[in-house]
């Protein structure tokens, strides 16, 4: 049976390509309405899912694993569509490696589970990248924020602190 809070989940797919459009044309108002569409979704599946007893571990994985896909091909598409430096691309394989290796730690490790503060910061921080990006706003700078910002996570999660 599939579940409500897994079609929502991935309905976050089927809207990247348009923020991609968007931003691409420079249709900021439109590219800023699917981000926001995005994010609402991202909190909307937890949320019935906990309200139609939905809730699972293989839902939780689902929700992270596309949050990282989206985050990790989204980001250095954006980066290469302000500048067109074809470099910026090859940060997705990359990111996209860690987050493999992220999700089999989870898998494995059942009793594991992400840091207190890493839902929000993440979150946070995506959004806010996502904002610069599509902007045009000083986004080198912001990048070497959210790089230290992101590592910080890493580091407490792989140290076992603040752990829920």
């Amino acid at each position: 049976m599939v579940k409500l809070s897994d079609i929502i989940t991935f309905s976050r797919l089927l809207l990247a390509p348009f923020l991609l459009y968007f931003v691409f044309y420079d249709q900021k108002i439109e590219a800023v309405i699917v981000l926001c569409i995005i994010t609402a979704s991202d909190w909307l599946d937890g949320f019935i899912a906990r309200k139609r007893k939905e809730s699972s571990r293989s839902g939780h994985l689902l929700d992270k694993g596309i949050d990282y896909f989206l985050a990790s091909t989204l980001i250095p598409a954006l980066i290469y569509i302000r500048t067109e430096n074809v470099y910026a691309l090859l940060i997705s394989p990359i990111l996209l490696i860690i987050g493999a290796i992220y999700l089999q730690i989870l898998i494995k490790n059942k009793k594991m589970s992400g840091t207190i503060l890493g839902k929000p910061l993440m979150t946070g921080m995506v959004f806010i990248s996502y904002l610069v990006l599509i902007f045009d706003f000083h986004w080198k700078y912001f990048l070497l924020v959210l790089s230290i910002m992101l590592f910080a996570n890493i580091i407490l999660f792989l140290q076992g602190k603040y752990r829920k």
